[in-house]
């Protein structure tokens, strides 16, 4: 242990393997205190228990906790699922919490654990290059982390592989009492390959409020509780990271919603939402200026699009999202193109909705594509000649309301021809055609 109360400036540890043997009295590797420390090439594992982490930097419970810039380099934290599973678990394999500041995590790998492999929700801003998380023990529910990385810094993440969490690969948390801000995920690649052969399970969310009271476990006066059921994940401010449903008042409303662990402060009306089956990247309700770009998924996985990356409850303004990736936008207020979507079969003339990638038919006849009329600015769709024949019955798309760059219509009339655009309200502006 770097201890906050001794300095420790300069130092760290390199080129060791850090073995706990099941100690649940604390992490086998924790930096509260120090600056300007290299740890690197360690390899740190077996601290078990809940409320406990393999490797963690900073320390909740200590007000003096202050580790700042401080360097760590291919760290391989672990719980061997050889010899501990279920509630052994630690909460984290790689926990950043309150001290823990301005400093570069590169190339960490983070296996088995139950809240989440990787977890910054108290603290300061980190760069995290490269990590890899993922779950030896997955689908085994008490052996699978819900989150692969959970974020509610001001982080920069690049490059992030992500493997077989429960409930998401990548969350942007709330901080421990506040809304999350600023974080920047960068070219993540989500992957399940454990559940590739089902795809993965369904993702439910519901958006709702409750009072929580400080110590309580209870949330009361939820107005609905539809789709809700023990064991779910229940997320907001002031409720801890990963709290999951242990039971559910029987009706009329308004309901009470039990959880495993106790709210940490008091709050009435307090925005909740409850979340089940799997989703890439989920964005809690209120983050502000966070920036998601170029997310990739495993096809194997099946993960629909519009769990690829989805909002909880009210999308801020400045939380934006950048294409390539698969996505469902609908309650994201800034979005830019090239997004890929999954592709709708179009019987000729039709007015699309959330087809984005509509493929028409012309075999038969001529084919009118109308263009929503308001969507969100920046979504982006595809119109494709998928039966080779628009040479002779041409596609004409055509907006609901305004022009296509200043002109009312475009007409594909090649075969195999296509058109791509985006929203740019009022009008729609042409990203590629042929």
């Amino acid at each position: 242990r770097s201890d906050a109360n001794a300095g420790n400036p300069g130092g760290g540890l390199s080129n060791l393997t850090v073995e706990a043997g099941g100690l649940t009295s604390g992490p086998a590797v924790e930096i509260d205190g120090g600056g300007n420390q290299v740890f690197a090439n360690l390899e740190v594992r077996d601290a078990v228990g809940g409320g406990n982490a393999v490797f963690r930097c900073g320390h909740l419970g200590d007000p003096n906790a202050d580790a700042g810039g401080n360097w760590y380099t291919n760290i391989r934290a672990e719980t061997d699922q050889r010899l501990f599973g279920g509630a052994q678990m630690p909460d984290a394999d790689i926990e950043m919490t309150a001290g823990c500041h301005d400093s570069f995590l590169a190339k960490p790998i983070a296996v088995n654990a139950s809240v989440a492999n990787i977890e910054h929700v108290a603290g300061g801003a980190l760069h995290i290059d490269n990590p890899h998380t993922f779950n030896a023990l997955h689908p085994d529910v008490q052996g699978s982390a819900d989150y692969g990385i959970a974020t509610a810094e001001h982080d920069y993440i690049l490059g992030a592989q992500t493997d077989d969490a429960r409930f998401a690969d990548i969350y942007l948390a709330p901080e421990t009492n506040q809304a999350s801000h600023g974080q920047r995920l960068v070219e993540p690649w989500l992957n399940c390959a454990q559940v590739s052969g089902a795809g993965a399970p369904a993702a439910f969310s519901l958006n709702t409020e409750g009072d929580l009271t400080n110590g309580s476990s209870d949330i009361t006066g939820v107005p609905t509780v539809t789709g809700a059921a023990v064991g779910m994940i229940v997320a907001g401010t002031g409720i801890p990271l990963g709290d999951t449903i242990v039971g559910i008042s029987s009706g009329p409303g308004p309901y009470t919603i039990s959880l495993a662990q106790a709210a940490a402060l008091t709050q009435t009306s307090a925005q909740i939402t409850v979340t089940g089956g799997f989703r890439g990247i989920e964005i809690s309700s209120g983050d502000s200026g966070a920036t998601v770009t170029a997310t990739s998924d495993e096809p194997a996985c099946s993960i629909a699009d519009s769990a690829i990356i989805q909002q909880d409850g009210t999308a801020d303004p400045s939380t934006a999202v950048f294409g390539n990736g698969h996505a469902s936008y609908s309650t994201l207020h800034s979005v830019y193109g090239p997004i890929v979507y999954s592709t709708t079969n179009v019987p000729g003339t039709s007015t699309l909705s959330n087809e984005y990638h509509a493929c028409v038919d012309t075999s038969a006849a001529a084919a009118t594509i109308t263009l929503p009329s308001a969507p969100s600015v920046g979504l982006q769709y595809t119109v494709d000649d998928c039966t080779g024949t628009a040479g002779t019955h041409h596609i004409t798309i055509m907006p609901a309301t305004g022009f296509i760059d200043g002109s009312p219509t475009y007409v594909i009339g090649t075969n195999q021809g296509s058109w791509t655009g985006y929203y740019a309200s009022p009008r729609w502006k042409t990203v590629a055609s042929h």
